[in-house]
């Protein structure tokens, strides 16, 4: 069997189309995965959760038929790097059992543990089928993938500044129902900023959408040709949405990324780093020296509220903490390899007021132990890794998709979503970029015989 076969008119060629379209559907709805408006559309299950059923029902079903899986090295380091931590950590669940003996890890065990089992099987079974689908068949650019992704960005742009437009403007719009007012503010003094909105799109609160604007602000350049547009069509929108939202976590995962590009030997020129360097020290020189009072005004959402972060009022660092005491705490063994998938929700059964520690590090510290904590950070050195060995100067896509390997491994820092649609969804467009630099292809449609083919898993 060829592995380029193209879109043909036969009966293969209609499978094939049905499953790339499908795949491009769940790309495209990845977004509003953290959407409770979205959600709610579905009187059954949560929309994000049957379309995740749905498509891998598909990919399963073709599957069936082909039966076959192709997965080329750097597909398999991220099932090592996050599969096989899970499935260690699942024969410690009765362990564990034994060892806590109360109602609380029961309750875990009844309640929480066979969903994040589902979970797992489902993401897991999704990234192979796609993966595979994709290294067999790849009549297609990776583009083709990525830009429709960026078209569900686009959508929660759109709302965004519908939203801002409401917010400041009183233009009417439909109530989102989100999480866009201030909050932890008022216990602080600042009562007067307790009715300065935030912005949330459709999605639930701003802390998840400032991760897909800068999805989007990162694929950007990968499907628009022209700067310009690149600049006023996509970079002012995506920024002035993530600047109204207010979030702490958005504003320093920009920072950091912009560190990203600053420090990485050999990413940008040395005379562009400098210029770059301090260009960016005196415009934020003159800014605060010119304009400290309004910049004041503007960040005070954000600063106000920094007294509270350790509070346990404020659950986000209360959280991350808690979480990171409780499986230190621990006897080694488990400390190691884990309390169980899903584990996490274990100290919320126990009184804390937590369900997640807002970050994927530490859910996977406690629930998979040290061994799943080291492996994932091996996973996301080993994608550097082979990224940058495609060249800086040989494709300039390499570039923007190191940024969105970093993006990825500094969102999950504040961030649980590893069982998510987006975390998923990335890596997805990341290692099917990879398969077109290994094989020198541009973004235009690749048809070449001499590929390399993919080895069976």
């Amino acid at each position: 069997m060829k592995n380029n076969r193209s879109f043909s008119t036969d009966a293969d060629g209609a499978i094939l189309r049905f499953k790339y379209y499908t795949l491009l559907f769940f790309l495209f709805m990845s977004p509003f995965a953290f959407s409770s408006f979205v959600n709610r559309v579905s009187p059954v299950l949560p929309t994000a959760t049957l379309l995740l059923l749905a498509t891998t029902y598909v990919f399963g079903l073709f599957l069936l038929r082909t039966k076959k899986l192709f997965l080329v090295p750097s597909e398999r380091v991220v099932l090592i790097g996050l599969f096989l931590p899970f499935l260690f950590s699942i024969p410690l669940v009765g362990a564990n059992f034994l060892f806590h003996a109360d109602s609380a890890y029961a309750l875990y065990v009844s309640m929480k543990l066979p969903g994040r089992l589902a979970n797992a099987v489902f993401f897991f079974s999704l990234f192979v089928l796609a993966m595979s689908f994709i290294g067999e068949y790849r009549s297609r650019p990776p583009e083709s993938f990525a830009r429709w992704y960026f078209a569900g960005t686009a959508v929660l742009v759109f709302f965004g500044i519908w939203q801002w437009l409401h917010n400041y403007l009183n233009v009417p719009m439909f109530d989102l129902d989100t999480r866009s007012y201030m909050f932890g503010l008022r216990q602080n003094g600042f009562s007067y900023l307790v009715d300065r909105i935030r912005l949330t799109s459709l999605l639930d609160e701003p802390n998840f959408l400032v991760a897909f604007l800068i999805d989007g602000l990162l694929l950007g350049p990968l499907l628009v040709t022209s700067r310009r547009y690149y600049a006023f069509g996509v970079v002012a929108p995506f920024l002035f949405v993530l600047l109204f939202s207010f979030s702490a976590g958005g504003y320093l995962n920009l920072l950091l990324l912009c560190g990203v590009v600053l420090l990485t030997p050999g990413f940008l020129p040395a005379k562009i780093k400098k210029k770059a360097v301090a260009i960016t020290i005196a415009a934020l020189f003159l800014a605060g020296t010119i304009f400290y009072q309004q910049i004041f005004e503007f960040l005070f959402p954000i600063l106000g509220r920094l007294d509270s972060l350790f509070n346990q009022t404020s659950t986000r660092i209360y959280m991350m903490v808690s979480t990171l005491r409780a499986a230190w705490d621990d006897p080694l063994p488990f400390m190691i390899f884990g309390h169980g998938p899903g584990s996490v929700f274990y100290l919320n059964f126990k009184g804390l007021p937590m369900a997640t520690s807002n970050s994927m590090y530490l859910d996977l510290f406690y629930e998979t132990g040290l061994f799943g904590l080291l492996a994932a950070l091996w996973m996301f050195s080993r994608l550097l890794k082979e990224n940058i060995s495609f060249g800086w100067t040989r494709d300039p896509r390499v570039r923007w998709i190191y940024l969105l390997i970093c993006h990825l491994a500094i969102t999950s820092t504040y961030r649980a979503d590893f069982f998510s649609s987006r975390f998923w969804s990335i890596l997805i467009l990341v290692l099917a970029f990879h398969h077109s630099f290994r094989e020198g292809t541009s973004s235009s449609i690749a048809t070449s015989e001499e590929r390399r083919s993919p080895k069976p898993l």
